[in-house]
């Protein structure tokens, strides 16, 4: 059984942060910059691991060099810039699929105030550089571009908890917690007398036969007693002269399951979470965003703005899951969504009334309405499902925004 769950949050009472960095001016138009900083955020007890230990204080340290060169004339600037960050005890949420496989909610509850969130050092390390010019007048162009690459070093193994128990006797029939036999009539979904018509003994082997009334139909994964069978309503029965059926306890080792566990999908025993070397999710290996904006100088056309953004991405991963079921540890895979490339229009007008200047501007998101509907694995099923589905961009749509200064 895992260690009682602590009781508030883990952190420290004092803390001292610092930033440091140096701007170098190599020539008029280059400059050189470096820079270090560190960041600390206190535990909380909103998050809590599978086994209900609330989350640990986290701390980083980024360190940055780059260079920035900038045009005498102001047309021209650009930054390239290396950076680094090592974090200890991040935050870092996954699935409550695998939680409740880790720790399900049982017929005596759950071990803890069982969350899916875990701490884990992070190591991170990229390179981004932007450019932004004005190659002519009323003509305004920024590209960016990153490569991101972030790993995650620490390994998270929970084994699996048994939260049914129930008094039993070593014949195999359940009993309430003095020792006295539960009967059941296999017609009924209720505890009845030993003496009723039809009266036999609630056993293990009831719960595991799956044709009987009485069968604990175990969850897959966890083989935790599915709560809405006939049987769990009668496991929770309480007898004023013979006390409970269920013992109350939670956070028992697996192995102290009393039915048979699931027949397709057993306990593992123990479930993965995180491995270390395993890709941070949520963040495109690799993205790029060009920008043009040409406002009309003069004419009929002056104050009119016309341009775009095209934003580009490769390698996004969004989650670890398990082709062959979370019982093949080794086997996990990470999912990425499609390379994607997205176009927006930006359609604005600015005109002036002696003292009054109107702006008006639409900005119409995935101009071209190009986006694909994906197919998503399972968490801990692969492609056996159950399967969802999501857009791996958003439709299009629309934002007008005005403005009036005076």
């Amino acid at each position: 059984a895992p260690n009682p769950p602590s009781v508030g949050s883990e952190g420290v009472s004092n803390y001292t942060a610092f930033n440091v960095g140096a701007n170098i001016a190599v020539t008029r138009t280059v400059r050189f910059y470096v820079e270090a900083s560190d960041n600390y955020k206190p535990s909380a007890s909103t998050f809590a691991d599978p086994y209900g230990k609330f989350a640990r204080s986290a701390n980083g340290l980024g360190k940055e060099a780059g260079v920035k060169i900038a045009s005498e004339d102001g047309k021209l600037s650009a930054t390239i810039a290396l950076y680094n960050t090592s974090s200890k005890n991040e935050l870092y949420a996954f699935t409550s699929t695998l939680t409740n496989d880790i720790n399900p909610t049982g017929l005596n509850g759950r071990y803890g105030p069982a969350g899916n969130t875990i701490n884990v050092d992070r190591e991170s390390r990229g390179v981004q550089a932007t450019m932004t010019a004005a190659p002519r007048s009323g003509w305004r162009t920024r590209l960016s571009a990153a490569y991101v690459d972030s790993t995650i070093g620490t390994e998270k193994v929970y084994p699996q908890l048994y939260n049914d128990q129930f008094y039993a006797n070593s014949q195999g029939q359940v009993t309430y917690r003095d020792g006295t036999v539960v009967y059941v009539n296999p017609n009924a979904t209720q505890v009845v007398a030993s003496t009723a018509t039809g009266a036999v003994p609630l056993s293990i082997a009831l719960m595991n036969t799956p044709t009987s009334r009485y069968y604990a139909n175990p969850v897959a994964v966890s083989s935790a007693i599915t709560a809405n069978s006939a049987v769990a309503t009668i496991l929770k029965t309480s007898d004023p002269a013979h006390g409970p059926i269920l013992t109350g306890t939670t956070g028992l080792p697996i192995s102290a399951l009393q039915i048979a566990p699931n027949p397709t999908a057993p306990p593992p025993g123990a479930i993965v979470v995180t491995k270390q070397g395993d890709r941070v999710t949520g963040v495109p290996k690799i993205s790029a965003n060009l920008t043009n904006v040409y406002t009309f100088q003069d004419g009929v056309l002056k104050g009119l703005r016309l341009g775009g953004s095209l934003v580009t991405y490769w390698q996004s991963s969004l989650y670890y899951y398990y082709p062959a079921g979370v019982g093949q540890p080794n086997n996990r895979a990470l999912w990425s969504r499609p390379n994607s490339q997205v176009f927006s229009g930006i359609f604005g007008y600015e005109h002036r009334f002696k003292r009054w200047t109107l702006s008006t501007q639409l900005n119409v998101q995935n101009m071209f309405n190009h986006y694909h509907v994906v197919l998503l694995p399972s968490y801990v099923n692969g492609w056996s499902g159950p399967n969802n589905a999501t857009f791996d961009a958003q439709p299009r749509n629309y934002v007008w925004s005005s403005t009036v200064e005076f």
